[in-house]
């Protein structure tokens, strides 16, 4: 994958809110303070952890937090339990219960079974930090902001390259720790310079902001997305095999190759390419030598005559 790395390095989360310059911060106040007043539910936020800024709103149905991918919250990180602590609403207010994990739950440090949630409380969940900030906290806004100005790339809305380096390092970590499987897929874009020379660069930004959201739609919700870097994406699949990844890529491959990309009446077509490498595989037992086998493998897929997926060789 070409390591240039053209994004602002901006603050990465709330730690780095000092980093913001004094400019940035107050005109921002009036218009996020707009934003949180139109937050009518609560919510839960990550404030560290693998997947810091990441924000689950509590409604009618309790949000079940933990390692699986089908719960509310997933929280991929060393000492979750697969379903760890639920939080719901009740007439008098939200609490948080814990669901039997292993490593027990903790609010503002103390142990708890269940007990009522206060604006402001620090749920520790493992080595998860989580934040409990009740409907029309100005904070939450600034979160989010945040979030999306150190962590997401700014044309596609999708993480930035830097926040899948420290996601794939603890995602390795906690793959050694629990003996489980994950794939990574490198993804290019088909003769991405033809667009932009034939139609623009306008159109080739069209192209990348289409092309992000419709694979994010089609990928589960613990599956980690990037833009690594000009027209390469990378994706994270975490407690997922080599075998059970390939149906998956093969629907990213078939979900873009099918789409209408269309910039100011002018329709695009676009393929991608993609490799395709396990965790675990022979040769592949450290984070450079997984990058660098699905890196050989997408340069096969281009070689083969792209638009195609390659897990081997």
């Amino acid at each position: 994958m070409p390591r240039t790395d053209d994004e602002p390095q901006l603050a990465t989360g709330p730690a780095d809110l000092d980093a913001l310059s004094e400019t940035t911060r107050l005109p921002l106040r009036g218009l996020l303070r707009q934003a949180a007043a139109d937050q009518t539910r609560p919510r839960l936020v990550v404030i560290e952890g693998a997947n810091v800024g990441s924000m689950v709103d509590i409604g009618d149905s309790p949000v079940i937090i933990g390692r699986e991918p089908a719960v509310g919250m997933t929280v991929a990180e060393v000492g979750v339990s697969r379903r760890h602590a639920k939080v719901f609403v009740t007439a008098d207010g939200v609490y948080i219960e814990d669901m039997g994990s292993k490593n027990g739950t903790y609010l503002n440090r103390e142990p708890v079974d269940k007990k009522k949630l206060a604006d402001g409380d620090i749920i520790f969940i493992g080595a998860a930090t989580i934040k409990f900030l009740a409907a029309g906290n100005l904070e939450l806004s600034f979160l989010q902001h945040l979030h999306e100005a150190g962590a997401l790339d700014s044309l596609t809305k999708v993480a930035n390259r830097r926040s899948f380096e420290k996601y794939l390092t603890q995602e390795l970590r906690l793959a050694r720790t629990c003996e489980s499987e994950l794939v990574m897929l490198v993804v290019d874009v088909d003769h991405f310079k033809r667009v932009n020379d034939q139609f623009g660069h306008l159109a080739g930004d069209t192209v990348l902001r289409e092309l992000a959201s419709l694979m994010q739609q089609n990928l589960r919700g613990s599956d980690f997305l990037c833009r690594y870097g000009g027209e390469e994406f990378a994706i994270v699949l975490p407690a997922t095999t080599l075998q059970a990844a390939l149906p998956l890529a093969e629907r990213l491959r078939v979900a873009i190759s099918e789409h209408d990309f269309v910039h100011d009446g002018l329709h695009i077509a676009v393929t991608i390419s993609i490799g395709a490498a396990g965790w675990g595989e022979d040769g592949v037992d450290n984070r450079e030598e997984l990058i660098a086998c699905a890196d050989n493998r997408l340069y096969k897929a281009k070689a083969s005559g792209r638009n195609q997926v390659v897990a081997a060789g």
